[in-house]
């Protein structure tokens, strides 16, 4: 029983410290977006979603965030299309490392998304969701 509420105490600890960061969760697909929204709040990220480019991007610019998922493939604007504007454009408030997600293992926006200032690129296939919450813990 004493080792059970000290792994309680120690995971509110945790919780509480991530309380203060700021996660943007950026993909067009409502399932994902979801996921890791409801993943993230439990580990007592501060979640905010974005549903296209065009969101994304004016939340991006907004600032403030720790660590920011980008989905590759969107409407409106694409993930590369939102790192090109982000090279013309300066955040109002500082963000932390942007991270770009994909569903293709061999897509050519990988290299390039990398070259553009993505700090990594994941396959969404190749992830499970405590991997997205220890890389996203990783990255802030």
């Amino acid at each position: 029983m004493n080792d059970i509420v000290k792994q309680a105490t120690a995971q509110n600890q945790t919780n509480q410290k991530n309380t203060s960061k700021r996660i943007l969760v950026v993909d067009d697909e409502q399932y994902i977006r979801e996921l890791y929204e409801e993943v993230l709040k439990a580990e007592g990220f501060a979640v905010d979603t974005a549903s296209d480019g065009e969101e994304a991007l004016a939340k991006i610019i907004a600032g403030g965030y720790s660590v920011i998922t980008l989905d590759v493939v969107m409407p409106k604007l694409d993930g590369l299309g939102i790192l090109t504007k982000l090279k013309e454009s300066t955040p109002k408030q500082k963000n932390g490392p942007i991270i770009l997600l994909t569903s293709l293992a061999n897509d050519p926006a990988v290299k390039q998304a990398l070259e553009m200032g993505a700090q990594k690129v994941i396959i969404k296939t190749d992830i499970t969701p405590k991997q997205f919450i220890d890389m996203i813990k990783t990255a802030t």
